[in-house]
């Protein structure tokens, strides 16, 4: 596969599954306790934060089991509708991808060739499932596939308040399970405004996907992700993407323009 192709990629899939829980922060004081509810309640309010239009600068260092690299990237969205992302390597636009409910389009301007896929095709090269808006709540920071109406479960954990869909006796029963079902944990910080980790295990992709929010800033009365890392692991890769923002804009319309040249090819 491509290797420009790979890096898109690791873009995209920061919207959907992830991975294994990574060294957690050393808190020595413990933190209250608190009610189930008061959790899910936070979760459902920064669930419920919208934007219609998102611009970002975005410094990105990838590296997988066999290769690291670093480039630029512009995103822009349109809630629930389109993501669309330029990477640049020396400051040289080479890939121009956009992504709708159903499908993704990719342009590689060094190779003249480009791609119309549907999302499972990103599900087979990756090993992950994840749709448009997984990415865009990715990019916000907000709870990545939460649901309102599901029940959730607090988890001790020392360093942030920790929920998740599953219960632990679930969990296990879920391992022996034939067609088993996606486990997705959240972890709060300690004043509960922020998301600072999202978990989702994948047992039916072998994947699990790991986000950890480091640090955010306030833009427009929202405090959206300044520095963020994901792990991806599958069963043929482990994946790590740090992403650090650089210029933000919030409900600005936003014109996005994804345009295959002519003479470009199908991408072998």
């Amino acid at each position: 596969m491509n290797r420009v192709h790979t890096y898109l990629g690791a873009l995209l899939i920061l919207g959907s599954l992830f991975s294994c829980r990574s060294s957690k922060e050393i808190v020595e004081e413990k933190l209250p306790r608190v009610k189930d509810s008061d959790l899910v309640t936070a979760l459902d309010s920064m669930f419920r934060q919208q934007v219609e239009f998102f611009y970002a600068k975005i410094a990105t260092d990838y590296k997988d089991s066999s290769e690291k690299h670093s480039f630029k990237t512009s995103v822009r969205l349109k809630s629930d509708s389109i993501f669309h992302a330029v990477l640049s390597f020396a400051n040289i636009p080479m890939v121009n991808a956009q992504m709708t409910n159903d499908s993704v389009y990719m342009t590689n301007r060094r190779d003249k060739c480009y791609r119309e896929q549907s999302l499972d095709y990103l599900r087979k090269q990756f090993g992950v499932s994840f749709s448009s808006k997984n990415v865009e709540q990715l990019l916000l920071g907000t709870p990545i596939a939460f649901d309102p109406e599901q029940k959730y479960h607090q988890i001790d954990d020392d360093g942030m308040y920790l929920i998740c869909s599953h219960k632990k006796r679930e969990i296990k029963r879920n391992e022996k399970k034939g067609d088993r079902e996606i486990i997705t944990y959240y972890g709060l910080s300690r004043d509960l405004h922020t998301l600072d980790r999202v978990i989702i295990e994948s047992p039916e992709d072998t994947a699990t996907i790991q986000i950890d929010y480091l640090e955010r800033e306030l833009e427009q009365g929202l405090l959206v992700p300044k520095r963020v890392i994901t792990v991806v692991t599958t069963a043929r890769n482990v994946v790590e993407v740090e992403l650090n923002y650089k210029k933000v804009r919030i409900n600005e319309r936003e014109t996005i323009h994804f345009v295959i040249p002519e003479d470009y090819e199908l991408c072998e």
